[in-house]
C-alpha cells in the first residue's frame, strides 16, 4: 500500500490541454526520497498503533489536540450514513413498495433489515442511496409512460 500511495499522484492539468500545460515536476517523487520513504518500516510510521502516528507525534506541538488525537477525519461514508439515518422513513417509503422490489431486483427482506434503524443497519448507505436514485427515476419514468398511454 505504501508503494501504491507513493507512486499515485493526482493530475493537476486538464488531460485535453496537456500540450499547453507546463511540465509537471514532482520533487517529492524523486528516486532518493522515495527510496528513503520506503525504507521506513510501517511500524515506525504507525507509531503507537495509529495511522500517521509518526507524523502526529512530529507535528503535535503545532496542531490542536483534537486533531492529534482524532481517530478519523470523517468522510463521505459517514456523511451519507448520517443522511440516510435521518431519512430512514423516506427511504422505507420509497423503496420497500417500489418498482425495484416489485420487479424482484432487490430482496425486500434484506432491504427491510438494512432500513430497520437498528445498530449498524445502514452500513450500506451508499448502495441504498443509489437504490433511492434508481427508484425515483423508475417511478418518474413509469408515471410518464402512464400519462402517454
Amino acid at each position: 500500500m505504501q508503494v501504491q500511495q507513493v507512486t499515485h499522484f493526482g493530475g493537476y492539468y486538464d488531460p485535453y490541454q496537456r500540450h499547453a500545460a507546463p511540465e509537471l515536476v514532482n520533487p517529492l517523487l524523486s528516486q532518493p526520497l522515495i527510496e528513503l520513504v520506503l525504507r521506513i518500516p510501517t511500524y515506525v510510521l504507525t507509531l503507537g498503533g495509529r495511522g500517521r502516528g509518526l507524523a502526529r507525534r512530529a507535528f503535535a506541538q503545532d496542531l490542536p489536540p483534537e486533531i492529534v488525537s482524532r481517530r478519523s477525519k470523517g468522510g463521505l461514508q459517514e456523511q451519507i450514513t448520517t443522511i440516510l439515518a435521518r431519512n430512514l422513513a423516506f427511504a422505507r417509503q420509497v423503496l420497500l413498495d417500489g418498482e425495484l422490489v416489485r420487479r424482484g431486483l432487490i430482496d425486500r427482506s434484506r432491504l427491510e433489515r438494512a432500513l430497520s434503524g437498528g445498530p449498524g443497519a445502514v452500513g450500506r448507505a451508499g448502495e441504498i442511496h443509489m437504490y433511492i436514485g434508481v427508484e425515483a427515476w423508475l417511478q418518474r419514468w413509469s408515471a410518464s409512460r402512464r400519462q402517454k398511454s
